[in-house]
C-alpha cells in the first residue's frame, strides 16, 4: 500500500525492508518516487533522512506532497 501510494509500486520488496528497518529513502527511491507521483525532486528532498514511514506519514497522509483540498 506504501509503495503504490508513493508511485513507486514495482519498488514493495525495497520500500517493505526500509519501513521495516525504520531507515530512510536513498536517493534513488526519491528520484523515482518524484517520477511516480510527478512531483518536482525538490519538493521530496525536504525529507531526506526522514525514515520511510515519516515520509508516507508527513508527506502524503499529511498532504506535504499532494496537497489537501
Amino acid at each position: 500500500m506504501v509503495a503504490e501510494a508513493l508511485g513507486v509500486p514495482t519498488c514493495q520488496p525495497q520500500i517493505r525492508e526500509l519501513l521495516h528497518h525504520g531507515s530512510p529513502l536513498s536517493a534513488d527511491l526519491l528520484e523515482a518516487i518524484s517520477a511516480g507521483l510527478d512531483v518536482p525532486i525538490q519538493a521530496l528532498r525536504r525529507f531526506a533522512g526522514h525514515g520511510t514511514r515519516g515520509h508516507y506519514v508527513e508527506g502524503l497522509c499529511g498532504g506535504g506532497l499532494i496537497g489537501l483540498e
